[in-house]
C-alpha cells in the first residue's frame, strides 16, 4: 500500500522542529518473510521518491526497482567504533538491489542536530564523557573533544559542519569502511548512486543528543507489571523489543514519544503516581540490543494511575503519561473466550497481511499445506479469513490460536492492540 507522506512526518521533536522541509515521500509498506527466524523486507517501486514504513528507508529511483533488506547487529563493529570515536546512529541494514537501479539512498538516523543545547551539564559530566572514551582513545583526545563541542555549540541551533561529522559505516565481506556522505537532513543521511551491502549511519562524536522512545508493554502476570524501554529511535531496537516480548505473552500499551531529544548516556528514573515497586531504580539511555528497562510493578492497580520519565543531569520530567485502567486491564485475555475467537468478525474484515499470516501458520505447523492452498485460492482478504476460521482455526486448540495471536501481533500491530483496547 502506498500513501503520500511529508518527510518529517516520521516522528515529532520540538528540539529540531525548525528543522522541517517540505519534501513528499510515497510511504510503501514491504512484504515481509521470515528466514531463519529474520525477517526479510521486500519492495518495489517504479520511478518515484519512496518510504519504507518499518525502517524509515529511503530511495529515490528513477525507472522500475526491487530491493530486499533486514536489520543488522551493530555488535561485531562496536569496538571498532569507539576505537575510532565513532557511535552508531541508525540502524544497520542489509540492503540488496534485485532489480534496477537507485539514483539515491536515504539512511535513516536517530541523531538530532537542530536541539538547542539548553541541558545543564555539569563538570562530572563532561568528566565522565572522556573517562568513557578514554579507555578506547589513547591519543588524540583534546583533538576529539573540540569536536565534540563544536557539536554542542554555544546556542547554535544548527551547524552546517555537522555533515562532516557524520558517516557511513559500509560492510562487505571481511571488510569495514567508513564512508562519507552526500547530504544529512533531519533525520536522514543521503547517498548518491549508492552501491549495496550492509550499511548504517555513525556519528564522530564523543555523545550526541538522539531522538528517543518509551515502549511500555503490559507482562502477562496476575498482578499489573509493565516493562517499560528506554531506547533511542531505531526500529531495529523495536522489533527486538517486540520480538523479546511477544515470546512471553505482553501487550503494548502505545503512548507518544519524548517530546525533545536526550542525551545519550544520561540517566533516567521512572516514578509512578500511585504504590509501585520499580526496578531498576535508574536507567541510562544507550544503545544495546535487546535494550534493558524498567520493571513496574503495583500489586493492587484498579483505576488510572500516570508514569512519569525523569532525567538526572537536568534535574526534570522529560515525559509524563497516564496509564487508564482500561488499557491495562484491555491487555489481559478473557479465560473462558479466546482472544481470536472473542473479536473473529473484526480480524475477517480488517486484517490485511493475510498472504504472510498464512506463510508464518504454515511455517509453524498451525495448518497443513492443504489447509493452506484451500485457503489461499479464496479471491480477496475476507473471504481467505473468513475460510481460515472455517476450517483450519475450527478444531485447533489454545495453543494453536496463541501462535495464531502472535503472528497477528507482529504483523498487525495497530489492529490488535485496539481490539485489546475495546
Amino acid at each position: 500500500m502506498a500513501t503520500l507522506k511529508q518527510q518529517d512526518t516520521l516522528m515529532e521533536c520540538l528540539s529540531c522542529s525548525h528543522l522541517k522541509t517540505t519534501e513528499i515521500w510515497i510511504a510503501l509498506e514491504p512484504l515481509v518473510s521470515t528466514e531463519n527466524e529474520i525477517s526479510i523486507y521486500r519492495l518495489e517501486s517504479i520511478a518515484g521518491r519512496y518510504e519504507c514504513t518499518i525502517s524509515g528507508l529511503r530511495w529515490v529511483c528513477e525507472s522500475k526497482v526491487t530491493l530486499l533488506y533486514h536489520f543488522s547487529s551493530w555488535d561485531p563493529h562496536r569496538a571498532v567504533l569507539q576505537s575510532m570515536g565513532y557511535r552508531q546512529a541508525g540502524p544497520l541494514l542489509d540492503i540488496k538491489i534485485i532489480e534496477g537501479k537507485l539514483k539515491e539512498v536515504h539512511l535513516p538516523h536517530f541523531a538530532c542536530f537542530g536541539a538547542r543545547m539548553d541541558i545543564n551539564y555539569t563538570e562530572q559530566d563532561i568528566v565522565l564523557f572522556t573517562w568513557e572514551f578514554s579507555i578506547h582513545i589513547k591519543i588524540n583526545v583534546l583533538i576529539k573533544l573540540i569536536m565534540f563541542l563544536s557539536i554542542l555549540g554555544v546556542g547554535d541551533r544548527y551547524d552546517p559542519s555537522i555533515k562532516q561529522k557524520v558517516r557511513v559505516l559500509h560492510v562487505e565481506g571481511r571488510g569495514v569502511s567508513i564512508e562519507q556522505v552526500d547530504k544529512v537532513t533531519r533525520f536522514h543521511v543521503k547517498i548518491l548512486h549508492p552501491s549495496f551491502s550492509l550499511r548504517g549511519v555513525i556519528l564522530q562524536a564523543l555523545g550526541c543528543s538522539v531522538h528517543c522512545d518509551l515502549q511500555i508493554y503490559r507482562a502477562r502476570t496476575a498482578h499489573l507489571t509493565l516493562h517499560a524501554y528506554l531506547m533511542p529511535c531505531d526500529p531495529a531496537l523495536t522489533q527486538a523489543v517486540e520480538k523479546q516480548e511477544k515470546c512471553h505473552g505482553s501487550t503494548r500499551i502505545l503512548k507518544p514519544r519524548p517530546e525533545k531529544s536526550q542525551w545519550l548516556t544520561s540517566d533516567f528514573y521512572l516514578t509512578t503516581s500511585c504504590p509501585s515497586d520499580v526496578n531498576p531504580r535508574r536507567l541510562e539511555l544507550a544503545h544495546v540490543d535487546p535494550p534493558n528497562f524498567f520493571e513496574v510493578f503495583i500489586r493492587d492497580a484498579d483505576s488510572d494511575f500516570s508514569l512519569n520519565l525523569s532525567c538526572k543531569s537536568r534535574k526534570q520530567t522529560i515525559w509524563n503519561h497516564e496509564i487508564r485502567a482500561a488499557e491495562y486491564r484491555g491487555s489481559i485475555l478473557t479465560s473462558d473466550q479466546h482472544f481470536v475467537d472473542l473479536h473473529q468478525t473484526a480480524l475477517i474484515d480488517r486484517v490485511s497481511q493475510v498472504g504472510p499470516i498464512l506463510d508464518r501458520l504454515l511455517k509453524s505447523g498451525v495448518i497443513t499445506a492443504d489447509g493452506y492452498s484451500d485457503v489461499i485460492a479464496e479471491r480477496n482478504n475476507q473471504k481467505k479469513m473468513r475460510a481460515l476460521f472455517d476450517g483450519p482455526l475450527k478444531g485447533c486448540g489454545p495453543e494453536c490460536k496463541d501462535q495464531f495471536l502472535e503472528i497477528l501481533t507482529e504483523l498487525e500491530p495497530y489492529l490488535i492492540n485496539h481490539l485489546k483496547l475495546e
